[in-house]
């Protein structure tokens, strides 16, 4: 069997985080960039939730408006709470409205 086609381009995200392993009371930059493969703008929302030990939660958003056939990266920045507990937390990001694709997820560690 095989299978032939073209794959509709979608846009799609990539998550980088500056610091993976941290200190309480330290900071991070966590890069999402945005990728729009599609012949239309992108307009929506750009959500990032970080998750981690003792039931932390944290979120923060940007509106998007990215041109058809650009990319584009947005900053945030996290600062560590003195209340955070160490272990593993993890960082996801998506849009809204959701494109299938347009989602991406990291971990780092509070020691």
């Amino acid at each position: 069997m095989s299978v032939s086609g073209t794959v509709t381009p979608q846009p799609r995200l990539q998550l980088i985080i500056a610091d993976t392993t941290l200190s309480k009371a330290d900071a991070t930059t966590l890069t999402v960039t945005v990728y729009n493969a599609v012949e239309t703008a992108l307009i929506g929302e750009l959500y990032i939730e970080i998750v981690g030990p003792g039931g932390y939660r944290y979120y923060d958003s940007n509106s998007v408006n990215i041109a058809a056939k650009t990319e584009i990266s947005h900053h945030f920045e996290w600062r560590v709470p003195d209340s955070a507990l160490n272990g593993e937390y993890r960082i996801s990001t998506w849009l809204v409205p959701p494109i299938l694709g347009a989602y991406d997820a990291a971990s780092l560690r509070l020691e």
